[in-house]
């Protein structure tokens, strides 16, 4: 799924010609570094292909606790 962008700059096409902003595949750590920007210690989640990798981000954190 490509994220669209106005003209600001940001945007890049990929193969297919759809414009994505340069982040966009790495979202999930980005959501990462803001939930240990703001201390988060328990997260919750109901599992996803999508989320895969944030998940196991959390998986990985020691000082996170999450349900089994």
């Amino acid at each position: 799924m490509a994220t669209q962008t106005r003209g600001h700059g940001r945007a890049n096409n990929d193969a297919t010609g759809s414009v994505m902003a340069p982040d966009a595949k790495n979202w999930p750590n980005l959501i990462f570094e803001k939930l240990r920007e703001f201390d988060v210690r328990h997260v919750t989640y109901v599992p996803d292909s999508g989320h895969a990798r944030l998940i196991e981000l959390c998986h990985a954190a020691d000082d996170m606790s999450r349900p089994c």
